[in-house]
């Protein structure tokens, strides 16, 4: 195997352990991930991998080994959003927001979450700030019209 062999990458691992992630096969990318150097990838990828494997302890383990870096930020948001933390990813996509605004795909991951918190309004403005920028998205269109019916439907 590519990954016993000596002058095999350092990183080669933690990525075999995600797509073994991304093919659902949470065991195997625990136990090839708990082999690899700790770094920032190995660490979301764990805490991702404890979310799928239901282990809440180990969530909050790696939660707090979580850094300050963009790309642990937006997966503790993802990990929130799962858990139904609505509100606490929320805070992280709006702190995201805040430093990096031209990542705009935020708005439609906090539409989300205000939907799924019953506030129809609040996600109607956010898909519509992202429609301005991607009108042919066609998720945020069909977010679009789910957020209009329901707000029709909840009057």
């Amino acid at each position: 195997m590519l990954c016993n062999q000596k002058d095999a990458p350092a990183e080669l691992g933690i990525y075999l352990a995600c797509c073994k992630f991304y093919q659902k096969q949470f065991l195997e990318a625990k136990n090839i991930a708990e082999k690899c150097p700790k770094t920032s990838l190995c660490i979301r990828l764990m805490m991702n991998v404890s979310l799928a494997l239901n282990d809440e302890k180990r969530i909050l383990t790696f939660h707090s080994s979580l850094g300050s870096a963009m790309e642990d930020q937006l997966s503790l948001a993802g990990v929130n959003y799962m858990r139904m933390h609505y509100t606490d990813a929320i805070e992280v996509y709006t702190s995201v927001l805040a430093s990096s605004p031209n990542l705009l795909g935020l708005n439609i991951n906090m539409a989300l979450c205000y939907a799924r918190m019953d506030y129809p309004h609040v996600a109607y403005n956010l898909v519509k700030n992202y429609l301005r920028n991607y009108p042919n998205s066609p998720f945020a269109k069909n977010l679009l019209l789910s957020v209009l019916y329901r707000t029709i439907t909840s009057k």
